[in-house]
């Protein structure tokens, strides 16, 4: 987080793997490995590099979200000295795993009366929306999507992009036929 710049870095990945891949690595691409919550556990959570170089990305935050992360971040307590500082967490330092933002995300759908959605499902609200808002910038959106390609976000999301051009015609016909 730079709460200076507006922005999040992505250049991390938070995955639960078994032990014996981990040993298999050897340190390969593993940045970080947490402590396992259970001895006889045969996974561990390691902060890992991306699988993707465009996986690594910069996204810039509404003031909004800023505010909410950075309240967030003032209730937690500091973290030991050799253990990456994750926004999502418990208060002891252990990160979140895979299914609890999902759960927590169902839990308060279900208390709102609100319908329930998968997850994942707010990654692709995000790039719909952002696509309109920008006016349909694929370049803008797939810096933020971590997306590789910019034809996967014409593919997936075309619909969207034709509301966009839609759009455009109505705004040139005002702004260069009005009057004729």
């Amino acid at each position: 987080m730079d709460f200076q710049k507006g922005t999040i870095s992505v250049s991390k990945t938070l995955k639960r793997v078994r032990r014996d891949a981990v040993d298999v690595l050897n340190g390969k691409d593993i940045l970080h490995q947490f402590p396992a919550a259970f001895d006889e556990g045969r996974t561990v959570t390691v902060l890992k590099r991306p699988k993707t170089q465009s996986s690594i990305r910069t996204v810039y935050l509404p003031d909004y979200v800023l505010d909410v992360l950075r309240d967030w971040k003032e209730t937690l307590k500091p973290v030991k000295r050799k253990q990456p500082d994750l926004i999502l967490r418990y208060s002891n330092g252990r990160p979140l795993s895979e299914e609890t933002l999902p759960r927590l995300l169902e839990k308060q759908l279900l208390q709102l009366g609100l319908p329930v959605v998968s997850f994942h499902s707010l990654r692709h609200s995000s790039i719909s929306y952002k696509l309109v808002l920008t006016g349909g910038n694929i370049k803008a959106v797939q810096g933020d999507s971590g997306h590789a390609q910019a034809e996967m976000i014409t593919e997936r999301y075309g619909h969207i992009i034709d509301s966009c051009r839609k759009q455009c015609a109505q705004n040139f016909e005002e702004e260069f036929y009005k009057g004729m």
